[in-house]
């Protein structure tokens, strides 16, 4: 299927208030590269920056970041990272003395045996957290991974299904995209 570079900017210019304002809104380069410059408003979303950056090397790392102003971090920025052959959205959250990081849901489950369960569930990570007493075993620069499921008691931090002390793969960040 091909598409015709001006009808596209044609409908670009189209979906604005007014050709005066489309004109100075959009800068399409030689290579057809489109840029609208300026801070992006969709109905109540409003974006200045929709580009991931990375946000640390390791998990543990992001981790120790976002410890250190958890509010501000997690209220500002939204991240992801590669795990599972995707890339998954992370979501930080604070749990006692320590901090929890969750993957979205995902299927999980690795096996085609009789009787295998694929289960709705995602990978969570806990560190510096008092009630934890594996987690806390862990050596510096790790945190320690479980599965999570969805069962019908409600969502279930698995007890023995997990990849141990682990550094995982690089955190992406960027910018809230919604207040």
């Amino acid at each position: 299927m091909k598409f015709s570079l001006k009808a596209i900017a044609m409908t670009a210019v189209l979906s604005l208030s007014s050709p005066a304002a489309a004109q100075t809104a959009l800068d399409i380069d030689a290579d057809g590269n489109v840029t609208i410059p300026g801070t992006l408003t969709a109905g109540a979303i409003t974006s200045d920056s929709l580009s991931w950056y990375v946000f640390a090397d390791n998990l543990p790392d992001a981790m120790a970041t976002v410890l250190k102003d958890p509010i501000t971090f997690t209220t500002q920025n939204e991240f992801m990272m590669q795990r599972n052959s995707g890339m998954r959205v992370l979501y930080f959250s604070g749990w006692n003395s320590g901090l929890r990081v969750m993957t979205e849901p995902y299927m999980t489950g690795d096996s085609l045996t009789d009787g295998a369960i694929y289960q709705l569930g995602g990978s969570m990570w806990v560190t510096q957290n008092d009630l934890d007493p594996i987690a806390q075993k862990c050596p510096e620069k790790t945190v320690y991974h479980r599965y999570y499921y969805y069962t019908s008691d409600g969502v279930r931090p698995s007890l023995t299904d997990s990849n141990g002390c682990t550094t995982e793969s690089v955190v992406y960040a960027r910018k809230r995209s919604f207040k």
